[in-house]
């Protein structure tokens, strides 16, 4: 099970409540699994017993998202694995796109969503604020997909882009455009009332085309 998930041996041992030392000795036959370290596995990250006891049946036994911070990837092996929705969910993060970023508020989604036509994306966020009004409204959920390499642009189409200046990251919703200055880019809001942006693309850290939008009828 670990090695499916891609865990390490200290990771395994926070989930167990214990020291990497006795997971190396429960994966060596040197000590068995107490009953509270079964608890953990199942309250944890939905492990089934039955797998764990006896190999019957699927490794996991839901596909909600455990406690455990996984990665993208770790979820996906668990929600295939569970059988109960498409292994091309796409998360939710309830983290609303604005000004300053911090990585680590957008690393637990609080739950999957298997929508077909936006499965190839990376994320949904909420966006807040009228910036992009009236195309975005304040509420909105975007659906937002990862590009590469910020040679791949499509000038004129609507990217969330996370960028740095000096020491603080940002991130905003902006249709982008082209700048005279080939080092540059520009950053241009749909309401008029908002001034646009113009940032070095070396700044840039991250970009993700926007596929489209779940409004929220409030």
């Amino acid at each position: 099970m670990r090695k499916f998930l891609e865990l390490t041996q200290t990771q395994l041992a926070t989930i167990l409540e214990t020291t990497q030392n006795i997971v190396s000795q429960i994966e060596n036959g040197k000590y068995q699994l107490t009953e509270h370290q079964l608890d953990c596995l199942a309250n944890k990250i939905y492990a089934s017993r039955d797998w764990i006891l006896y190999g019957d049946g699927q490794m996991f036994t839901q596909n909600t998202i455990p406690e455990f911070e996984f990665t993208r990837t770790q979820l996906d092996k668990i929600i295939s694995n569970s059988n109960a929705v498409s292994s091309d969910s796409v998360p939710f993060i309830d983290k609303p796109i604005e000004g300053i970023y911090n990585p680590d508020d957008c690393q637990k989604p609080q739950y999957m969503v298997d929508y077909p036509p936006f499965n190839d994306c990376s994320f949904y966020r909420p966006m807040y604020g009228d910036s992009m009004s009236p195309k975005f409204k304040s509420g909105d959920v975007i659906a937002c997909k990862k590009i590469a390499s910020i040679e791949h642009i499509m000038y004129g189409e609507i990217y969330l882009c996370k960028y740095r200046s000096g020491s603080t990251m940002f991130e905003t919703l902006r249709t982008i455009r082209r700048c005279d200055n080939p080092r540059l880019l520009i950053l241009v809001p749909l309401n008029p009332n908002y001034d646009s942006t113009t940032i070095p693309k070396e700044s840039i850290e991250e970009l993700y085309i926007v596929k489209g939008k779940i409004e929220r009828f409030i």
